[in-house]
């Protein structure tokens, strides 16, 4: 259930508008390298070069957006805010540690951006789901179908890690013996599809969140019959 004082209020459409600014930058950050999803190398190359702080501050808004949502829900899922407060340090990391130019990932940092990918790209789904798991709608289900979709994307994105060639993206043949299967030329390229597919997942969740928060403002019938009587 959701409160509605003034105060609740304020946190809705502060979640909302992080919420939209999200979205925004986004699409904003694809725009500017001229780099649709999936990107060549990963969506963390967006954070490489001048216009890297257009990704830090989407990263950023991604990590604040749930947190700030969290605080419209009646009762908080205590689970739910410890999960995305791990998420939202991931994010964080991601913003402020950027990778090395080309996803070499050798360096200390880019490492430690690579962590903080997986923390932020698992556990805010994750977060997610829990906080809407008490809400009336189709908001539970819709979060549960989309955080299956993310973890099949995240075991695909790991695999690519491992070398495996999972999507046929720019695969090239053995070249030991034609005809065979693909080796591990287009790992990469699987990796920033999965990649892009649990982040899409992960916005759309986000989305879910801000429709679950304004959908219980709705009046109910009952509550409707109850008050006419």
């Amino acid at each position: 259930m959701i409160g509605d004082n003034i105060v609740v209020r304020r946190w809705r459409i502060l979640g909302s508008a992080l919420a939209a600014a999200t979205f925004f930058l986004a699409v904003a950050v694809q725009a500017v390298a001229g780099e649709w999803y999936p990107p060549p190398v990963s969506m963390s190359q967006y954070g490489v070069g001048p216009n890297g702080w257009l990704f830090a501050l989407w990263m950023l808004a991604f990590a604040a957006t749930p947190l700030v949502l969290t605080r419209t829900l009646r009762p908080r899922s205590r689970t739910g805010l410890t999960l995305l407060t791990i998420g939202a340090i991931g994010a964080v990391v991601m913003a402020l540690v950027p990778t090395d130019p080309g996803g070499a990932q050798q360096s200390s940092t880019a490492q430690i951006h690579t962590v903080g990918a997986v923390l932020g790209l698992a556990f805010v789904p994750m977060g997610i789901l829990s906080c809407l798991w008490g809400i009336r709608g189709p908001w539970r289900a819709g979060a549960a179908v989309l955080m299956a979709a993310v973890g099949v994307s995240l075991i695909l994105l790991l695999l690519a890690a491992n070398g495996w060639d999972n999507t046929g993206l720019d695969s090239v043949p053995d070249p030991v013996v034609l005809g065979t299967a693909p080796n591990s030329a287009g790992a990469p390229r699987s990796w920033a599809f999965w990649q892009s597919v649990a982040v899409v997942c992960d916005h759309a969740m986000l989305a879910l969140m801000v429709g679950s928060v304004w959908w219980e403002l709705r009046p109910h019938p009952r509550v409707s019959q109850q008050g006419a009587s």
